[in-house]
């Protein structure tokens, strides 16, 4: 039998002896998802505003699908940025999902806040490439999203 508070090998594995402790882990596991979101926010940020500034939007053609023209013909910072973007939708999902996992109310309303306003920016950005890139409010309403998601992780 192992002491309080320190892992017990059972069935060849270790398990923590307390569900406080896995709570405890869950609470740092988001902490963690939190700050690896707000580092990537900062990547999009710049990524964004240099997309935004000085990128060469590829022409649109009738015959192909837009999103695939990022990645093709369009400059090599604007397909990172669609990237970060997805990894911060699954690091929005982890942190849900940990979030409900610990069962955290607090936790588990900001980090569905989160995803709901990662899911808005993207969308903004898939409507605003869909667009021609001519639509400057879906600009606007993915940069709400983008800072909204940012307080909402500062917040976490």
């Amino acid at each position: 039998m192992s002491p309080v508070g320190t892992p017990a090998v059972v069935g060849g594995s270790l398990e923590a002896t307390s569900g406080s402790e896995k709570k405890l882990r869950d609470l740092r596991l988001v902490k963690i998802f939190a700050v690896m979101s707000i580092i990537l926010l900062f990547f999009q940020f710049l990524l964004g505003m240099w997309a935004n500034l000085f990128a060469s939007f590829p022409s649109p053609i009738p015959s192909v699908n837009p999103i695939d023209q990022i990645f093709t013909e369009g400059p090599a910072l604007l397909a990172l940025h669609v990237v970060v973007g997805i990894l911060l939708g699954i690091l929005s999902i982890a942190g849900l999902a940990v979030s409900i996992h610990a069962r955290n109310r607090r936790l588990i309303l900001l980090e569905a806040a989160a995803l709901a306003l990662t899911f808005f920016a993207g969308e903004s950005g898939i409507e605003f490439v869909l667009s021609g890139y001519q639509d400057d409010f879906l600009s606007y309403t993915m940069a709400v999203g983008f800072i909204l998601v940012f307080l909402v992780c500062g917040s976490t």
